[in-house]
């Protein structure tokens, strides 16, 4: 369904292919003292990263568009506690909800291309000169903000952010990277333990249900990214 938003083929849109952590979802928050020197450091990257890509205007909008266009199509979180952690500002302060904020935003410029130009509207400083360039922009920001040991402690936002990656670089025409990203999404899955009843056994309600949405979602992209 995706496809219908999006008929653009993207003719350059060079990142850094995947690099590089363990809870069970993504309600749950990274315990600091499990943390890295390098995965502390990168708190104050956390802080900026959202700055470095848009203006707040335009990010609220962003991810506003996600919320009522895209997130019927790609229900990849749980909209009262995402909404909740925006207000506690958890994306200036956390490294991985950053970056799946920020993959939101690339999602939604991969899979709407004429908001772009709306976003320019609220923000002239806007500063890239076309949707490509803001994805490219937003998925360096993206894989340079993960540490050594990005996949020792893995969560469903580190699956949703590969998944919507992946979704993101397709829509651009880019199948060989798009299924990398999906690779990793599956990797991620398959690790956690989506794809097992017992696995969810540990899990309260909210968790259960975004683990069966990334699942499905999962099942169901195989054939559009593989064929």
């Amino acid at each position: 369904m995706l496809e219908a938003l999006s008929s653009e083929a993207d003719h350059d849109l060079s990142t850094p292919g995947p690099t590089s952590a363990f809870t069970t979802s993504s309600t749950r928050r990274e315990d600091p003292s499990l943390l890295s020197p390098l995965s502390a450091d990168l708190r104050g990257l956390a802080n900026s990263s959202i700055r470095r890509f848009c203006s707040e205007a335009v990010f609220d909008t962003i991810i506003q568009d996600y919320l009522t266009v895209i997130y019927p199509l790609v229900p990849v979180i749980h909209c009262p506690t995402f909404q909740r952690d925006l207000k506690d500002e958890r994306h200036l302060k956390d490294v991985t909800f950053q970056s799946l904020c920020l993959t939101i935003c690339g999602l939604v410029l991969g899979t709407i291309p004429h908001k772009f130009e709306e976003y320019r509207l609220i923000d002239g400083s806007l500063r890239y000169a076309n949707r490509r360039e803001a994805v490219k922009h937003i998925h360096g920001l993206i894989l340079q903000s993960r540490p050594d040991d990005y996949f020792d402690k893995l969560s469903q936002e580190k699956w949703a952010i590969s998944y919507m990656m992946s979704t993101t670089v397709g829509h651009f025409g880019h199948e060989k990277r798009s299924k990398m990203y999906y690779a990793e999404t599956n990797a991620i899955g398959m690790e956690l333990g989506i794809h097992q009843v017992s696995s969810y056994n540990a899990l309260n309600h909210i968790e259960a249900q975004l683990w069966k949405k990334s699942f499905w979602l999962s099942f169901t992209s195989y054939s559009s990214v593989f064929f």
